[in-house]
C-alpha cells in the first residue's frame, strides 16, 4: 500500500521539530519505519546517528525487523529502544563520570521490591532493637503493616525531593520525621543495590549526568542527528527533559519527531503526563516545526468509526479529533448494546453471572457460523471477574487465551512449579505434596486421584508412599498404575537433581505449555540467579514468599498470534491489537481507586491519612485538595481507556452491562447519555 499524503509529508519534511497526532489505525508504525528508511536511504544519515525511542521493547524490535526487511541490510548499530535502554547505553558509556561501573545490572520490578523490602526490615528492626520513642510513636499510631506501605511508597516515589514548605502545619512535624527515617531507608536499600540501577535511577542519573556534565550532553547532541519517539502521549517528566536536553540550545543538536496521540494516554499509574505532548504541540507551532495529523483510520470501518466520532467527541473535549474512513468498506460491521432484561431482579453476583453466560452463548452461535475463535477479543478494565467469562466459555467448549495479571504467584501453573520446589527441599511438607498430585504436568487422572486419596486415608501414608503402596495394583487400573509409576519416577529424577544444576535448567525439567506466566516466572529466576550468584536453594522460597506480595502490573501490550481461542485481555494488553470483533462487557462497573496514606504534588506539597491507635481519624486538608484533583485525573482518563477499547475493534463492537441504571460516569452511563444510534438488544438471565 501506498502512503497517504499526510504520511508521505511527515516522511519527507525537513522541519527540524515535528509532531504527528496518529488517529487509531492509521499506519504510525509504517510511517515511523518510512521515515528511518528515508534518512538513511534519501539523507544519507548513518544508522549509529538515528535514535527511536518506543514504549515498549516488543515495539523496539517489531520497527528494527521491519526497517531492516524494508533496506534489506544488517542494521546493527540503529538506535532503537526503550527510554531505559537508552539511558542505560549512555550510563554504560559514561561509566567513570556517571559513577557507576559499565557492568551495572537492571533490576526488574520484583527485585527491586525485595531489596526495599529489606531495607525497611533492617531499619525496622534497628528502631524497635534500641526501643527508639519516635518509631515506637509510628508503630503505636500507624501499626506494621501500614507503615511498610507508607515507606514503600515513599521510596517509589523519591518523595524526599518535594519540598515540605507546602505541607500542613500540624502534620508538619510528623512528615519531618517520617522523612528523615525515609532517609535512613533510603541509603540501606542504595547499599544492597550494589551499583546496580533500577528504572529510575536510569532516568534520573541520565538526566543528572547532562546537567552536570555538558560536554557530555554536547558530545550526543553532534553524535545524534535525529529521534523520534513513538507514543509520545505516554511520556513522564523525566524522559521529557531528557529529550527536551537533546534537542535544545545554539549549538548542533539533533532534529526531533514525535508521534502519539493524546486520546490514547492511558499511564497515569506509571507517572505518564498527556499534557507534555500538548505542550509540545504549542512549543513546535510557535517554534521552528510543523505538527501533523493522520486522521484516516485503516482499521475499523464506517460504522464503527461514526460511532466513535459521536460518542467520544463530547466526553474527550479539546482532546478529541475525529477519525476519518480510510479503507474499503463491507457491508457486514455492526455496532450493538446489550442490556440484562428485568436486571434489578438480580444480586450484582448473579447478573455478572448472567451477563457471562449470555456473552458466551453469543459467541458460540457466531463461532457455529463458520467464524474464527482468534479474531475474537473480550476487553476488560481488570481480569478481576474474568474467571466468570472464562468459565462460561469453557462451559461452552469455547478455549480462551488469557494472559496474566496481577499477582504472578496466583497463577495456578506457577504455583505447582513452587509447590514442586517447596517439597523438593522438605519431603515432609504434606500440602506441597497434595498441590504435586492435583498439578497438571503430574499427568494423574481424576480418577486415580480419588483411588489415591482414598487408600491415603485409609493406610495413613503420606508422601510418594502413596504413589508406591504395594497393594495399589488390588485398586488400580493398570493404566492408573503407570500413571502412579510415572509420577513416582519423575519426582525421584527431579529430586536428585537437586543443587546439581541452576534454578533455571531445573525449573527447566517441568513439562508447562508456553504462557506468559510461565515466561515471566522465568525472568525471576534469571534475575534472582545473576543477583545472588551465591544463593542456596532455599533462599528462592524466602525470595518468592517476598515478591509474592506484588501485584504485578504486567500490562505491555501482548503479542498477537495463533492464541487457538478467544482472547480474554485487559485494554491496556490490548493497546497495539486489533480484532474483527471486540466484546465490552460491565460497562457499568463502578471504578474504585486505593489512595496511599501519602498523596504528593509538586503544585500542592505533601499529604497525609492521620491514624491514632492504629485507626484512621482524617485526612489533613492538602491530601483531600491532591486526591480531589487525582480523583479528576483518573476520570479524565477513565474516557481515555474507554476510547482504546472501542478503537481495537474493527468490524463488530458489542458493548454490554447488566445494572439496572447504570451510575454516573461509568462507560454505560456515557453511552446511554449520548442517545447514539446503535442497534439495542436485551439479554434474559436466570436465577
Amino acid at each position: 500500500m501506498n502512503l497517504t499524503e499526510v504520511q508521505k509529508k511527515i516522511v519527507e519534511t525537513t522541519a527540524r521539530k515535528v509532531v504527528v497526532e496518529a488517529q487509531p489505525g492509521s499506519g504510525k508504525t509504517r510511517v515511523l519505519v518510512e521515515k528511518i528508511r528515508y534518512l538513511i536511504e534519501k539523507q544519507g544519515l548513518f544508522p549509529s546517528s538515528i535514535v527511536a525511542i518506543t514504549f515498549t521493547e516488543k515495539a523496539a524490535r517489531e520497527i528494527l525487523v521491519r526497517v531492516k526487511a524494508s533496506l534489506k541490510r544488517d542494521l546493527a548499530d540503529l538506535w532503537i529502544s526503550t527510554i531505559h535502554g537508552f539511558c542505560a547505553k549512555i550510563l554504560r558509556e559514561q561509566a567513570w563520570r556517571s559513577g557507576t561501573s559499565s557492568s551495572f545490572l537492571i533490576l526488574p520490578q520484583e527485585q527491586t521490591f525485595y531489596l526495599k523490602r529489606k531495607a525497611m526490615d533492617q531499619i525496622f528492626g534497628e528502631k524497635i532493637s534500641l526501643n527508639e520513642s519516635s518509631f515506637r510513636e509510628l508503630m503505636k499510631q500507624y501499626g506494621t503493616a501500614r507503615l511498610y506501605e507508607l515507606f514503600g511508597f515513599l521510596l517509589d516515589q523519591r518523595v524526599s525531593e518535594v519540598s515540605l514548605t507546602l505541607c500542613n502545619t500540624k502534620s508538619k512535624a510528623f512528615l519531618k520525621a517520617l522523612f528523615e527515617l525515609y532517609e535512613e531507608i533510603f541509603q540501606v536499600y542504595q547499599g544492597l543495590k550494589q551499583g546496580h540501577l533500577d528504572f529510575d535511577d536510569l532516568l534520573r542519573q541520565c538526566l543528572a549526568l547532562f546537567k552536570q556534565y555538558p560536554e557530555v550532553l554536547s558530545e550526543y547532541q553532534k553524535k545524534i542527528k535525529y529521534i523520534l519517539v513513538d507514543e509520545f502521549q505516554d511520556t513522564d517528566a523525566y524522559q521529557s527533559q531528557i529529550i527536551d536536553l537533546l534537542i535544545s540550545g545554539d549549538g548542533v543538536r539533533p532534529m526531533l519527531m514525535v508521534v502519539g496521540d493524546p486520546k490514547q494516554s492511558i499511564y497515569l499509574f506509571r507517572g505518564a503526563q498527556v499534557e507534555l505532548f500538548q505542550k509540545l504541540k504549542q512549543d513546535v507551532v510557535q517554534g521552528e516545526g510543523f505538527c501533523f495529523h493522520m486522521a484516516q483510520n485503516f482499521r475499523s470501518e464506517k460504522p464503527l468509526i461514526e460511532f466513535t466520532n459521536r460518542l467520544f467527541e463530547p466526553l474527550l473535549g479539546d482532546f478529541f479529533k475525529a477519525s476519518e474512513v480510510g479503507q474499503d468498506q463491507s457491508k457486514e460491521a455492526t455496532v450493538s448494546y446489550w442490556t440484562l432484561k428485568e436486571a434489578e431482579k438480580f444480586s450484582l453476583q448473579a447478573r455478572r453471572q448472567c451477563e457471562a453466560r449470555w456473552l458466551a452463548e453469543e459467541i458460540s452461535k457466531y463461532v457455529g457460523l463458520g467464524k474464527e475463535k482468534e479474531s475474537i477479543a473480550i476487553l476488560f478494565r481488570a481480569l478481576t471477574h474474568a474467571e466468570l467469562y472464562e468459565e462460561a466459555l469453557s462451559e461452552k467448549g469455547i478455549p480462551v487465551v488469557k494472559s496474566s495479571l496481577g499477582k504472578i504467584f496466583e497463577d495456578s501453573a506457577i504455583q505447582s512449579l513452587m509447590a514442586l520446589f517447596r517439597w523438593v527441599l522438605d519431603q515432609n511438607d504434606a500440602v506441597s505434596f497434595f498441590q504435586i498430585l492435583m498439578a497438571p504436568w503430574g499427568l494423574l487422572s481424576q480418577g486415580t486421584l480419588l483411588k489415591l486419596f482414598q487408600v491415603r486415608k485409609k493406610e495413613n501414608l503420606n508422601g510418594v508412599a502413596i504413589l508406591n503402596a504395594s497393594h495399589l495394583k488390588d485398586c488400580l487400573t493398570g493404566e492408573e498404575l503407570s500413571e502412579c509409576r510415572y509420577l513416582s519416577e519423575f519426582l525421584k529424577r527431579v529430586k536428585s537433581k537437586k543443587d546439581r544444576m541452576s534454578l533455571e535448567q531445573w525449573f527447566r525439567l517441568i513439562p508447562l505449555p508456553a504462557s506468559y506466566s510461565k515466561d515471566y516466572f522465568f525472568k525471576i529466576i534469571r534475575s534472582f540467579e545473576q543477583f545472588y550468584p551465591d544463593h542456596q536453594w532455599k533462599d528462592f522460597v524466602s525470595y518468592v514468599d517476598c515478591i509474592g506480595e506484588i501485584p504485578f502490573r504486567m500490562e505491555e501490550p501482548v503479542e498477537k498470534g495463533d492464541s487457538g481461542g478467544v482472547q480474554l485481555l485487559t485494554i491496556h494488553q490490548a493497546k497495539g491489537l486489533e480484532f474483527d470483533r471486540v466484546y465490552l462487557p460491565d460497562l457499568s462497573y463502578v471504578a474504585r481507586s486505593q489512595y496511599p496514606m501519602l498523596l504528593v504534588d509538586k503544585a500542592f506539597g505533601c499529604g497525609i491519612k492521620i491514624f491514632k491507635n492504629m485507626r484512621f481519624v482524617e485526612d489533613d486538608e492538602i491530601y483531600s485538595v491532591i486526591r480531589k484533583h487525582q480523583k479528576q485525573k483518573e476520570l479524565e482518563e477513565s474516557k481515555r481507556l474507554f476510547y482504546v477499547a472501542v478503537t481495537r475493534a474493527k468490524k463488530h463492537l458489542i458493548l454490554s452491562h447488566s445494572a439496572p441504571t447504570p451510575k454516573t460516569n461509568t462507560w454505560a452511563n456515557w453511552v446511554e447519555a449520548q442517545r447514539l444510534t446503535m442497534e439495542k438488544h436485551e439479554f434474559r438471565g436466570e436465577v
